[in-house]
């Protein structure tokens, strides 16, 4: 019954006129607004700064169309633009943020604890999405120093030693304990590296 009401309502003949069509439609200068972010670069609000973005996006000219006033896209074009700005936009708002928390002071604090809770939460949605602007970088470098202020004398000694041997039983060892203990320092990453490494080598060498 709903399948013939569908029917004679016209509702699949109107959805396969959409879908041949072009559904998505904006003025000229409005499309430049919402995407010229997509280029990193201004673009005139007319229509060569929309030529410009439809060639960044390297779309199939036949899913594209550009009118007298307005641009004409299909459905996947569409999700295509929105998804590239809206990480960009992601990007952005990051940068504000981690660039807000660079300016603070810890040790004007009375309790630093909160601060550098934000600040992690900020440099694990920058690796999300690898961020690597130079506020991103100056964040992660803060926040690793902190770590390693932090990290007590033994379980570093264990991995600084784990990592000049080489040997593969003691760096499972340090990975595990720095995982135990949640460190995140540069030499937590270099030791996982290595280990990762060190197995896959032996690995090779057994199939060999």
């Amino acid at each position: 019954n709903c399948h013939e009401q569908l029917t004679y309502s016209g509702v699949f003949e109107a959805v396969k006129i959409r879908k041949s069509g072009y559904p998505f439609r904006l003025k000229h200068q409005a499309f430049v607004e919402r995407y010229a972010c997509l280029t990193g670069q201004q673009a005139p609000k007319n229509v060569r700064g929309c030529d410009s973005i439809l060639q960044y996006m390297q779309f199939n000219q036949e899913n594209v169309k550009m009118g007298s006033t307005m641009v004409l896209y299909r459905a996947e074009e569409h999700r295509k633009l929105e998804l590239d700005r809206s990480i960009i936009k992601e990007q952005e708002g990051l940068d504000q943020w981690l660039q807000d928390l660079c300016k603070k002071d810890p040790n004007s604090m009375e309790d630093a604890s909160p601060y550098y809770e934000e600040l992690s939460k900020a440099v694990q949605r920058a690796n999300q999405f690898n961020l690597h602007s130079p506020v991103s970088e100056q964040a992660r470098s803060l926040l690793e120093a902190f770590i390693e202020a932090r990290i007590d004398p033994e379980t570093n000694a264990v991995m600084e030693e784990a990592f000049n041997s080489r040997d593969e039983d003691q760096l499972r060892y340090a990975c595990d304990l720095a995982d135990q203990y949640g460190y995140r320092t540069r030499l937590c990453r270099d030791c996982k590296k290595l280990r990762d490494h060190i197995i896959r080598i032996n690995e090779e060498s057994v199939k060999a």
